[in-house]
C-alpha cells in the first residue's frame, strides 16, 4: 500500500475541477468515484482485493459500460486500485466481516482510463422518470413495494443513473392511470414529467405469466421516442433492473465516446487570454467552443469548469476573451458531435447562432461550436 494513500477523515486538499441531442434536464452525478464492499477482514491483502472489486464497480459507473472490466487494458487499471485511492475506511469488526468504503481520484482514474482507450462518460447525465403499468399492482411509485422499487434504485446507483420515481397517489389524483400508458398517451406523460423537472421517461408495461415476467419498453426524451424493446427475467426486480441498465447502456453510448474514437485537438497561436487566437487548420480538425454572455470571472469559472468535468473532454484552454465571449480551444475525444451533446445537457447553455458564426470565422474549417449562458 502506498503511503500517500490516507484513510478516511483525514484532511485531504480541495481538488476544483477546471448527439442526436436530448433536451432534456440533466443532473450532477456527486459519488461517482466512491464504492462499498464486503471484506472478510482489515488485512493488507484482504484490502488489496477489496480494493479492485471497488474500482470495479466505479469503472462502470465511471464509463457506463457494464462489461468494461472485460476490456482491453482494464486489468491494468485495476491492478493499480491502491495507487488510484483517495481515501478509505471501514465499517464494523474483523470478527464478523467490514465494509470497506472508498473513494478513488477522479483525475487519476479518468487518465488511466482515457490512457488505456477506454470512454469517460462525465457527471452531468440526465434524469429519468419511469412510468411502468404492472399488471396487479397498478401505478409503480416511490410507494411501490421494496421487492420492485429497490432494484431499480439499486440499478440506477450502480450506473449513476439520476431516477426521479413518480410520487404516491399519481394514479388517484387522475394524473396518470395505467391506461394512459398503454393508449401510448405520450401528452399526458410528459406533462406531469416536467412537473418533476424531468424531460426524459422510460414507458413500460410488466406483467407475469407461468412464474416469468415480462415487460415492454420505451425510452422517450420530450416526447420522442429514442428506442423501443422487449425483456424477460424471472422476477419483477430483475426485470424492472434490467430496464434501468438498458437505459444506462442507451445514454453512454450517447454521451460517452466509445474506445478508439478519433481524438481532435484545437489548436492554434498564443497561450490563451486576451488577444487574437490563431486560425485552425482544417486538417487539425479542432473544436473551438464560443460561450456568449459571459459577464465576469464567475460566470468564466462556471463555463470552464462545467466543459472541464465533461467526461469526453481531454484538454482546454481559453484561446480568446472579447468583450462577454470566452472561446476555448478543446482535446475531445470522439469529435465536436459527442461534445455538442454532452453540453446540450447543462439547460444554462443554450445554442448560439451568433457565437458558433463568430467562432467559425475562427477556424479554417475545423469544427466550432457556439453557446449561450443565460441566468
Amino acid at each position: 500500500m502506498p503511503s500517500s494513500m490516507m484513510p478516511l477523515f483525514r484532511l485531504l486538499p480541495l481538488v476544483v475541477c477546471l448527439l442526436f441531442a436530448l433536451p432534456a434536464a440533466a443532473v450532477e452525478v456527486a459519488d461517482l468515484y466512491g464504492a462499498e464492499v464486503e471484506a472478510a477482514d482489515q488485512s493488507e491483502q484482504t484490502r488489496e482485493g477489496a480494493l479492485r472489486q471497488a474500482l470495479g464497480l466505479v469503472l462502470v459507473r465511471v464509463t457506463g459500460d457494464r462489461a468494461v472490466t472485460e476490456r482491453s487494458g482494464a486489468a491494468g487499471i485495476l491492478e493499480r486500485a491502491d495507487e488510484l485511492v483517495q481515501q478509505y475506511g471501514y465499517q464494523g469488526s474483523d470478527a464478523s466481516g467490514v465494509t470497506l468504503r472508498v473513494s478513488f481520484e477522479p483525475t487519476a482514474v479518468n487518465e488511466a482510463l482515457r490512457d488505456a482507450g477506454i470512454a469517460v462518460w462525465g457527471r452531468e447525465r440526465p434524469a429519468t422518470m419511469p412510468w411502468v403499468a404492472m399488471a396487479a399492482d397498478g401505478l409503480l411509485t416511490e410507494a411501490t413495494p421494496a421487492d420492485g422499487i429497490e432494484a431499480m434504485r439499486d440499478a440506477a446507483r450502480n450506473r449513476g443513473l439520476p431516477l426521479q420515481l413518480p410520487r404516491t397517489g399519481e394514479a388517484e389524483r387522475g394524473r396518470v392511470t395505467p391506461a394512459d400508458i398503454a393508449s401510448g398517451n405520450d401528452a399526458r406523460l410528459m406533462s406531469v414529467a416536467r412537473g418533476y423537472g424531468t424531460a426524459n421517461l422510460l414507458v413500460g408495461r410488466i406483467g407475469s405469466e407461468g412464474g416469468s415476467w415480462g415487460g415492454r419498453w420505451r425510452l422517450l426524451s420530450d416526447g420522442t421516442e429514442l428506442a423501443n424493446w422487449q425483456g424477460a427475467a424471472d422476477s419483477r426486480p430483475a426485470l424492472l433492473a434490467e430496464a434501468l441498465h438498458r437505459v444506462a447502456d442507451i445514454y453512454a453510448r450517447t454521451y460517452a465516446a466509445r474506445a478508439g474514437a478519433r481524438s481532435t485537438t484545437a489548436s492554434g497561436g498564443g497561450s490563451g487570454g486576451t488577444g487574437a487566437v490563431g486560425a485552425f487548420d482544417a486538417g487539425d480538425d479542432g473544436v473551438l467552443v464560443a460561450i456568449s454572455n459571459v459577464a465576469g470571472a464567475s460566470d468564466y469559472n462556471r463555463v470552464a469548469a462545467h466543459l472541464a468535468d465533461i467526461g469526453v473532454v481531454e484538454w482546454l484552454s481559453p484561446a480568446l476573451v472579447r468583450e462577454d465571449m470566452v472561446l476555448f480551444r478543446v482535446k475531445v475525444t470522439g469529435g465536436s458531435g459527442v461534445l455538442d451533446r454532452n453540453i446540450d445537457l447543462a439547460d444554462w447553455l443554450r445554442r448560439d447562432s451568433d457565437a458558433t458564426r463568430q467562432a467559425e470565422g475562427l477556424t479554417r474549417g475545423g469544427a466550432a461550436l457556439g453557446y449561450r449562458l443565460s441566468r
